[in-house]
């Protein structure tokens, strides 16, 4: 049991470590650019947005925004400067939406946990199985 709990532990600290977008950020060789954006329209499960600067049109997935995003709110958008080839553009790696007010959104956080919330479900069975097997 106390094996159990500390491979556990250690699955979910390394999972965390991979999942989160703080793990993706250190990385030196990734550049790491800020722009303002203003939302001007939506899509399905997309947000269209504009650039506050450069008046050019990029698409954003809507799990990186509040449920409650509305046209004319401006975020900042932390992104590797990579911009895939389509209209309106894409971005190669989104690290992070924050509203201009200053509060996190939590999209890809989320998500991370969910996968390591069945990882551990999948393993704990994984587990219990093989040691049913032993005895």
């Amino acid at each position: 049991m106390k094996k159990k709990l500390i491979y556990s532990v250690m699955v979910l600290f390394f999972s965390l470590g991979i999942f989160s977008s703080k793990a993706a950020s250190e990385n030196p060789a990734e550049e790491r650019i800020e722009e303002d954006f203003k939302v001007v329209d939506f899509e399905e499960d997309r947000v269209i947005v504009e650039g506050i600067e450069e008046k050019v049109t990029y698409v954003v997935d809507k799990e990186y925004f509040p449920e409650d995003v509305k046209k004319e709110d401006v975020f900042t958008i932390v992104h590797n400067g990579i911009v895939l080839m389509s209209y309106p553009g894409q971005f190669g790696k989104i690290y992070e939406v924050v509203p201009k007010d200053g509060t996190k959104t939590n999209g890809p956080i989320l998500i991370g946990i969910l996968v390591v919330a069945g990882l551990g479900l999948f393993l704990g069975n994984k587990y219990r199985k093989n040691k049913g097997k032993q005895a």
